[in-house]
């Protein structure tokens, strides 16, 4: 996270411009799940009976 004019006060960060949020992946980031097709046909097996 950065913003623009950051600051820090009262052990609370913030900042007075725009924010920036760099949400991309890393490297150290935990690997992506995978969806299970069993599971995944029984929740909508299960679902089906529901309307939305």
């Amino acid at each position: 996270m950065y913003g623009i004019r950051s600051f820090t006060e009262h052990k609370h960060w913030g900042c007075r411009g725009p924010l920036v949020i760099d949400a991309r992946k890393k490297p150290q980031h935990a690997p992506e799940l995978e969806t299970d097709p069993l599971v995944q046909k029984r929740v909508e097996q299960l679902l089906s009976n529901y309307k939305f």
